[in-house]
């Protein structure tokens, strides 16, 4: 064994490389939303969100950091279990889901002025450089930035405190509160369920983030290509529904035993030695 001197000093070496690397994603957490002000403006609202889905990418990584597990595990980013396949079938599953929700959104013709309506008004028919820009704003940062913060640190965090159910269910709650406008964060929410099913039975927040990122790659083309479409064909809302609902029961019977692997306990600052190949045997 080494002698306790070295073995304390090692850990406060690890500890101190944590602390500064969870200080310098704080720092561009708060850059990034201090940039997100000055551009709140109709006419930044795209630098805008992209300045706030940046900033809760940093955060989420922020306090990751500082996780023993390292960054990689304690956010789950690992290969996912489920097989190609599957992950495209869960990916079609969530755009199923959304088209659901879009259309119940039409069929109860709430008044305009929500978050959905002027997401809708602010990207129809853009293109060019600005359609680029927008689905760099509104598909691919938030994506990966909502997955980070929401199914990575937080349900992950709850999941091995709580259990599977009761992390899903509140990171949903957490993923909708996110959205502000009540509508909008009712049906976030309900998407956020989906994603974090997937996450769950991935094992990892890769799955969950590619079906998000398609799924607002689509709404933003939708918005840009169809401004202003009216209600669906309830039934086809129905078959849309069924099928999301359909591929999340299956996958959940087929994969659930051996698809997603415990997350791992914390290991006490001293066992990193082995971890990190510095064996004191």
């Amino acid at each position: 064994m080494l002698p306790s001197s070295p073995r304390t000093l090692y850990v406060a070496r690890v500890i101190t490389r944590r602390s500064a690397l969870a200080l310098a994603f704080a720092s561009l957490a708060v850059g990034a939303l201090v940039a997100v002000r000055p551009l709140a403006s109709s006419s930044g609202r795209f630098a805008g969100a992209l300045g706030f889905e940046t900033f809760l990418a940093m955060l989420a990584l922020a306090f990751a950091a500082r996780s023993p597990l390292g960054i990689g595990e304690r956010l789950g980013l690992g290969p996912s279990k489920l097989s190609r396949g599957a992950l495209a079938l869960l990916a079609l599953g969530t755009l199923a889901l959304s088209y659901s929700l879009d259309g119940i959104y039409q069929l109860i013709e709430l008044p305009d002025g929500g978050a959905l309506f002027e997401f809708e008004s602010e990207l129809a028919g853009v293109r060019g450089g600005t359609l680029a820009f927008a689905l760099l704003s509104y598909a691919l940062v938030p994506g990966i930035a909502e997955e980070l913060l929401c199914r990575g640190l937080v349900q992950r965090g709850l999941q091995s405190r709580a259990g599977p159910a009761p992390a899903i269910l509140l990171a949903s709650l957490f993923f909708g509160a996110l959205h502000v406008d009540p509508v909008h964060s009712a049906f976030a929410a309900i998407l956020g369920l989906y994603l974090g099913t997937i996450a769950y039975l991935a094992g990892s927040v890769r799955a969950s983030m590619g079906c998000h990122i398609a799924n607002n790659i689509a709404a933003v083309l939708g918005a840009a290509a169809t401004p202003g479409f009216g209600p669906v064909p309830t039934p086809s809302l129905v078959v849309a529904a069924a099928f999301s609902l359909g591929v999340i029961g299956w996958l959940l019977r087929a994969h659930r035993p051996a698809a997603f692997a415990q997350i791992p306990k914390k290991e006490r600052p001293w066992e990193l030695q082995k971890r990190d190949g510095l064996d004191d045997s």
